[in-house]
């Protein structure tokens, strides 16, 4: 019996053999190139080797995997049909048989799953062709000779200009080997313990008391106040994100990098942990919860300490760094925006769009379930319980917020507007913080480019005696 298959893949084989005769195996086929170059349907990717794969969840019968650049450290989630693409981009098929091996595969019929997934591909690196566009070149050196480019580069530069060294791994290494005792099991409970103070004595401070978070309330506020207040919350928030990155080392992972930056003009810690992707759900909660977890710990001590020395010299000093550090706690859990309490809920879900989607629930879907033209589902339960977390949450901030308006935010303002030197001395002290991180940010550049100078002159210097 004679398979058709065969002998139909014969016939193309031979006439792609005959197309090619004459033709030398080195000539290069200059029209070719460009065809190639041009027509998407021709073009061959072809996946770099320096990248990891990592399972890291699955729920109901559907497999996610992280994809990592060990080169850049670029990340990408993908699917099933993603990672079956990846595996077939070994620079022989072009992207005409990528689309019909997915068709083949799980009966796809759109193009834009593929022409999508080359993109972000060539966007991070992932594959070895990737470019830069020339005339985005041309017109980004151009460009800089305008004065609204100059202002743009200011305006982009305090929003989020950084301070970064990649070093950090190395930090937190060094670290972790040191208070690797934290992430006992006792020290959980006594955490955990803490926590609960933290809550009882917040609540206790604020809304009893009614206490404020000035240094000085009974002299009148002045600049120390606010300045005290940046101090306490800067130190509050490197605390937190040191906190992120000695987990990360706890689950065996890498701190990508860690530094300084300005969000909206103000100095802000921040360390990258994107590497704990490549780990379970679990796992990233941890890293997640950590951040705020040591500042409720911190504010609970500081509050409890204030509790039982109300009539000592350092009463205001403990009780106001405590409320900050409280007030940070429940900040980041509060899932209003993209925080800590965000993602612990998204990755406890296992629903990487879950804002999106519980947006979209409590908007349209939800009116439609209570009047009967949709059924209920299982993961409404999930879009439920995130919007009520929101809702009461923003709820707990707004009495938060109308209380320390009322009892600090309001003086402060009074005081801004009738002394005048107060507002000059705050922003003096601001300018003197991003002046700070513009020349520690010289310095760095100034090192980098020093140790690249080094390590090319040892370079040509090696190769010199190595051809002598």
């Amino acid at each position: 019996m004679v398979d058709e298959n065969n002998d139909y893949k014969n016939i193309w084989d031979r006439v792609e053999n005959a197309l090619s005769i004459g033709k030398s195996n080195t000539e290069f086929d200059l029209w070719n190139s460009i065809d190639e170059h041009y027509n998407p349907y021709k073009y061959k990717p072809k996946r770099k080797e320096n990248v990891e794969i990592a399972q890291i969840d699955s729920k109901g019968g559907a497999i996610t995997y992280m994809l990592r650049n060990t080169a850049n450290d670029k990340y990408i989630i993908l699917g099933d049909k993603e990672l079956y693409l990846w595996k077939q981009m070994d620079g022989s098929n072009t992207v005409k048989n990528l689309y019909l091996e997915l068709i083949m595969e799980y009966g796809l019929t759109a193009q834009s799953t593929l022409f999508s997934f080359l993109q972000i591909l060539k966007a991070n690196n992932f594959l070895h062709d990737s470019s830069t566009s020339v005339y985005l070149e041309i017109d980004k050196t151009l460009s800089r000779h305008k004065i609204l480019y100059r202002v743009k580069s200011v305006i982009n530069f305090l929003m989020s200009a950084r301070l970064t060294t990649k070093k950090a791994d190395q930090f937190f290494a060094w670290l972790y080997k040191r208070l690797k005792v934290v992430y006992h099991k006792i020290s959980f409970f006594l955490m955990l313990v803490m926590l609960i103070i933290n809550l009882g004595l917040t609540s206790y401070f604020l809304f009893y008391k009614h206490e404020t978070i000035l240094l000085t309330p009974h002299t009148g506020p002045g600049s120390h106040d606010v300045i005290y207040l940046m101090v306490i919350t800067y130190f509050s928030v490197f605390i937190h994100e040191i906190a992120h990155g000695l987990t990360v080392k706890h689950y065996d992972r890498k701190v990508l990098r860690a530094g300084f930056m300005l969000l909206f003009g103000s100095p802000i810690a921040y360390v990258d942990t994107t590497d704990i992707l490549m780990k379970g759900r679990y796992r990233r909660i941890g890293v997640s919860f950590s951040g705020p977890c040591i500042n409720g710990v911190i504010g609970g001590i500081l509050l409890f300490i204030a509790l039982i020395h109300p009539e000592s010299i350092h009463e205001n000093l403990m009780l106001h760094a405590g409320l900050v550090n409280s007030m940070l706690f429940v900040l980041n859990l509060i899932p209003f925006t993209e925080t800590d309490g965000h993602y612990i809920i998204q990755d406890w879900l296992m629903m990487p769009q879950l804002r999106q989607e519980s947006l979209r629930f409590l908007k349209l879907d939800i009116w439609k379930i209570l009047i009967g033209k949709e059924k209920w589902q299982k993961k409404h339960f999930g879009f439920l319980f995130y919007g009520s977390i929101s809702v009461l949450g923003i709820y707990y901030l707004l009495m938060k917020g109308i209380h320390l308006w009322a009892h600090s935010g309001q003086h402060l303002l009074e005081e801004a507007l009738s002394n005048p030197r107060m507002v000059i001395e705050v922003i003096l002290f601001w300018v003197f913080l991003v002046l700070l991180i513009v020349f520690l940010r010289r310095i760095a550049r100034y090192r980098s480019k020093k140790n690249s100078i080094t390590n090319l002159l040892e370079f040509r210097l090696m190769t010199r005696s190595y051809d002598n």
